[in-house]
Order: C-alpha cells, then sequence, then structure tokens
C-alpha cells in the first residue's frame, strides 16, 4: 500500500508538473503562430495593395500621357494643314504634308512603349497609320464621337485584342466642324505586363 501510494503521489507531481509546463508553451505556441501567420497575411495585403496602387499609378500615367499627346496632334498644324488640304491626294504638296505628320508621329511615340500605332483619318480614308495596318472607325463609333463632342472613347477591338483611344479632331479655327480623327492604339502586352509584375515596388466601349 506504501508503496501504490508513493507511486500515486509521484504520478499526480509529474501530471500536475507537466501540466504546468505543457499548457503554457502550447498557449505560447498558439498566440506565437497566430501573431506570424497575421504578420504574414498582413504584409501580403500590403505587398497586394502596393501592387495594385502601382498598377493604378502607371495606367493613370499612361492614359494621361496619351490624352495630352493626342490633343497636341490634333492642335499642330501639320496635322491641321493635312486634314483641311484640298490638295488632290496624288499630289506631292498632299503627300508632302503628310510626311511631315508622319515624321511627328514616329517622333512622339518613339520612346512611349504603351502605343503600339497611331492613325489619323479624314472623314473618308485613313491618311496614316504608324505601323501600316489600317483599322477603319466605323460608322457608329464615328456617332458615339459625335456625342462626345471632342472626348474621348477607349474601344475594344472586334477582330481581334486591341484596344483603342479615339477622339475627333476639329479644325482649330472653325470647332463646329469635324475634319478627321486620331485613333491611339496601345500595346496590349506592356499593358499585361503591368498587371503580372510580383514586385510590389515596382466589345465593350468606355467613355469619360
Amino acid at each position: 500500500m506504501k508503496f501504490l501510494s508513493r507511486n500515486s503521489l509521484q504520478h499526480s507531481i509529474f501530471f500536475f508538473t507537466l501540466l504546468i509546463v505543457f499548457v503554457p508553451l502550447v498557449s505560447l505556441g498558439i498566440i506565437s503562430y497566430s501573431k506570424h501567420t497575421d504578420n504574414i497575411v498582413n504584409n501580403v495585403k500590403r505587398a497586394d495593395e502596393n501592387t495594385v496602387d502601382q498598377i493604378v499609378a502607371n495606367i493613370t500615367f499612361f492614359l494621361g500621357d496619351i490624352h495630352d499627346l493626342s490633343l497636341f496632334i490634333i492642335q499642330s498644324s501639320q496635322a491641321q494643314n493635312l486634314l483641311t488640304s484640298n490638295y488632290e491626294k496624288d499630289s506631292n504638296a498632299f503627300l508632302q504634308e503628310k510626311r511631315q505628320v508622319e515624321e511627328l508621329l514616329v517622333h512622339l511615340i518613339g520612346s512611349k512603349e504603351y502605343i503600339k500605332s497611331i492613325q489619323v483619318q479624314d472623314q473618308s480614308d485613313i491618311l496614316i497609320n504608324t505601323n501600316g495596318v489600317n483599322i477603319p472607325i466605323s460608322n457608329k463609333e464615328k456617332q458615339d464621337l459625335l456625342k462626345l463632342n471632342g472626348k474621348a472613347a477607349v474601344i475594344e477591338g472586334e477582330d481581334g485584342p486591341s484596344i483603342r483611344y479615339t477622339r475627333l479632331v476639329k479644325n482649330i479655327h472653325d470647332i463646329t466642324e469635324v475634319i478627321g480623327y486620331i485613333t491611339v492604339e496601345l500595346n496590349l502586352e506592356y499593358i499585361s505586363d503591368l498587371f503580372q509584375t510580383e514586385d510590389p515596388e515596382t466589345k465593350d466601349t468606355y467613355f469619360w
């Protein structure tokens, strides 16, 4: 009986000692794990937010830049002269004006990776496309642009993956006269790279 009592006492002491040591360790482990998990989640969340903020900043920047560039072209004397010219389209004078506008466009988009091409179209014909792939503006698009009265439209292509920034060109001497259209086609590979970045540092129509 004495042996059993002593053995039982030893077991009891061992159990309570284990309980006193084990429970705090488990609790501490759970708390540490929870804090560590929260830190990881918060870090991932901050990284995602930074990435989204950077993407938005990039898109806002190049759309603003395209807006300014289109205004510059519309108001340029070269584009205005080309679109208001009364010369025959195969005349040397007309071809000279066309060449001047082409040189201007190529110069403007030379360092802009997010621009694939720029197209200038009068009321009937495409006069210039910097990459040689003509995409005429449809009659519906023309009507939509007329309703916008000079504001731009971003149009998703129907014949393939493309996004085009399009707006009217008005005669700067008579703003009631529409003399043409300018289309800036965006580089989808460049835009796709913006959405695929992992570094936190680093057929619809939309109007605005």
